[in-house]
């Protein structure tokens, strides 16, 4: 990220813990402060910095198993989780705890982790062709249905890492 990224990072952590589309106002919302999150912890700067965590607060808070928050919310959940999955990248694990009982849905031998609530959320909106987000199974419809594949495929690709090896 570039110095001018991490300013207005900072511009938009100022208003409320969340962050926004533009550092000049609006709603914030789950993909935007997972974005700013990312970037704020991709330019070197310190996660213990007390907006990083705040922001990471708003975040914990507002991020949930089935769907996102905020402004475009019903357009943005594929692209979403996609954001998440870079974020928990680059982040210490354990900011974010897993919410999702892995032994209570059959995998016992995976830790409760943010990667295996992300990774079996994405594949329960899986269609039975292997596409995601045409709304068959009323999954999110997304943006559109190639953005919606391409996006869901980047977020497992981010995840496989915190996923048994039978899945």
């Amino acid at each position: 990220a570039t110095p001018g990224m991490v300013d207005a990072i900072q511009g938009a952590t100022e208003g409320e813990a969340g962050l926004t589309y533009r550092s000049t106002g609006g709603d914030a919302s789950t993909p935007m402060t997972a974005v700013g999150l990312w970037m704020w912890a991709t330019s070197g700067r310190d996660v213990a910095d007390a907006r990083f965590q705040r922001a990471l607060e708003f975040l914990d808070g507002e991020w949930q198993l089935e769907s996102v928050s905020g402004t475009y919310a019903d357009r943005s959940e594929y692209y979403t989780w996609w954001v998440l999955a870079k974020l928990f990248r680059v982040i210490p694990e354990g900011l974010i705890e897993g919410r999702r009982d892995p032994a209570a849905l059959g995998y016992a031998a995976h830790p409760r982790s943010p990667w295996f609530d992300h990774a079996y959320t994405i594949l329960q909106w899986q269609n039975d062709d292997g596409t995601w987000g045409s709304n068959e199974i009323g999954e999110p419809n997304g943006w559109s249905e190639v953005s919606n594949h391409v996006l869901a495929l980047l977020a497992l690709e981010r995840a496989l890492g915190g996923l048994p090896e039978a899945v």
